[in-house]
């Protein structure tokens, strides 16, 4: 492999620095697909709360279940706001060492019955 790329004008190396600014057709259809590709991964039918909640926590679970086999005595903790506050559907058991902490807007203490419940949401410390 020669670690070139044969262009319509010249050869470039593929780890040098660009030469030619990026088009503002190309930044677009980029921005398309990859915006495309995000919808795609969203579940709208569990409402605003739980839109990315599979995609964090699927994540953080994974971090977390690596830590726990080099450091079972570290937590991993993250706060569940906006589109990922529901629990994730697609993760059968969280990581021992998760800790995942709801977080709250402030009107929402107004409502009496709201402000009582625990604040932990899911954790298998």
């Amino acid at each position: 492999m020669t670690g070139t790329v044969s262009g319509s004008s010249a050869r470039i190396g593929v780890f040098q620095e660009p030469t030619r600014k990026v088009t503002a057709g190309w930044i677009t259809v980029f921005a398309t697909a990859w915006f495309g590709i995000w919808m795609a991964q969203l579940t709208p039918e569990r409402g605003w709360a739980g839109t990315m909640s599979d995609q964090v926590w699927g994540y953080i679970n994974r971090v977390a279940l690596e830590l726990n086999q080099s450091h079972p005595d570290r937590l991993v903790s993250g706060l569940a706001y906006s589109a990922y506050k529901s629990p994730p559907e697609n993760i059968d058991k969280l990581s021992p060492n998760l800790v995942l902490i709801e977080t709250r807007q402030r009107q929402g203490f107004w409502d009496e019955e709201k402000a009582e419940t625990p604040v932990i949401l899911y954790a298998h410390v």
